[in-house]
């Protein structure tokens, strides 16, 4: 993550409002993919970028943010992505707080999982619609947040963030095959199932996955 973003977030961690809460750490086992979680009121992020991917759901309130020449608005229940290298803001949508909670997973993590478990072209996963209204993934992208903040298995953390991100990446990244939907879940349920089998006995499936 850019160092001007860190400030920024370092800025809240210590000048916290009673409305306002933020958690920002990183999971070794998933080569140290960073994780935030926050309740914002009025904090406002200005014009930065990532090196990586910015993944995350809304849970509570509006989230509004510049994007590519447009103003977006994801509302609660829905999930946010953001391009490595976009310049982007952040901030309320609302005069209430806005709760969410975002992955930033690095770029040749998420390009490899397109290869290796939904047979995409190594080229970079482009999500066309920044704000994704599908209120069942965002819960499950939700549920992976939590369980990474609180699972003391790494199997469980590795295997949940793969399969969350293979069906992200399947059904909205762009240059999507025409496997039927429900033939194409099934495939990505077995290619994490087969990935994990064949590469947990070296004791780390994502460092094989990150080469």
């Amino acid at each position: 993550m850019p160092r001007n973003v860190i400030t920024q977030l370092k800025s809240v961690l210590t000048t916290q409002r009673p409305q306002e809460t933020a958690k920002f750490w990183r999971d070794p086992a998933l080569d140290n993919l960073e994780m935030l979680r926050a309740t914002y009121l009025t904090q406002t992020f200005s014009r930065h970028t990532h090196d990586g991917y910015a993944i995350g759901a809304v849970e509570a309130g509006v989230l509004e943010f510049t994007y590519q020449g447009s103003v977006h608005r994801a509302p609660a229940g829905s999930i946010v992505v953001i391009h490595p290298g976009e310049v982007h803001t952040g901030h309320t949508g609302t005069q209430n707080v806005w709760t969410y909670r975002m992955l930033y997973p690095e770029v040749s993590l998420v390009q490899k999982a397109a290869t290796e478990l939904i047979k995409r072209s190594p080229t970079l996963p482009y999500f066309p619609n920044p704000v994704i209204q599908n209120p069942h993934l965002a819960a499950q992208l939700r549920q992976l947040h939590i369980l990474l903040e609180t699972s003391t298995s790494v199997l469980e953390r590795e295997s949940r963030f793969l399969w969350t991100l293979a069906q992200l990446l399947a059904r909205y990244a762009e240059c999507r095959s025409h496997i039927a939907p429900l033939e194409k879940e099934r495939q990505i349920v077995q290619r994490v199932q087969d990935y994990l089998i064949a590469n947990y006995m070296h004791s780390r499936p994502l460092a094989k996955i990150h080469e």
